[in-house]
């Protein structure tokens, strides 16, 4: 996943969305540079699950965030 957040940096990107990420239950996590915002099953098998990387000065721009599902 680091190597990824990397690549979204070096291309410039503020907000990305990705698919298919696999990650458990809904939360939001402070990295270093970028936030992310993401969905998946809270239970069972690593599947689904959508984040969104946004970078750390974007963040202020977002009110609120609201997962529905994975």
């Amino acid at each position: 996943m680091l190597s990824l957040l990397s690549k979204i940096k070096g291309y410039r990107l503020t907000i990305t969305a990705l698919q298919e990420k696999r990650l458990q239950g809904k939360d939001i996590m402070n990295m270093k540079q970028q936030t992310l915002f993401y969905s998946g099953k809270v239970e069972g098998s690593r599947e689904f699950g959508v984040p969104f990387v946004v970078e750390r000065n974007m963040k202020q721009n977002i009110l609120d965030f609201k997962a529905v599902d994975e």
